[in-house]
């Protein structure tokens, strides 16, 4: 039997507190930047939002992740095949 992938030793919300704390970002307003760009979208029921070479990948109702436009079509290649 295969041992489990170990836990990364580093949480997301770690790295989050990194990058405000240490690189001054302001992880507060990039959200509402997010938001503000799928906010309408989502009203109108899209799963999935292309944007500055981005695309937001939305379930029920919330962004769940984003992934290079590039990145995106071979995604889906790769599950369709």
């Amino acid at each position: 039997m295969k041992k489990p992938a170990p836990l990364p030793r580093v949480s997301d919300h770690a790295v989050l507190r990194w990058l405000e704390r240490h690189y001054g970002f302001d992880i507060e307003a990039e959200r509402k930047r997010i938001d503000a760009i799928a906010g309408p979208a989502i009203q109108v029921g899209a799963t999935r939002i292309k944007l500055e070479g981005v695309h937001f990948v939305i379930v029920n109702g919330r962004v769940v992740t984003t992934i290079e436009a590039d990145n995106a079509s071979r995604q889906r290649g790769r599950a369709q095949a």
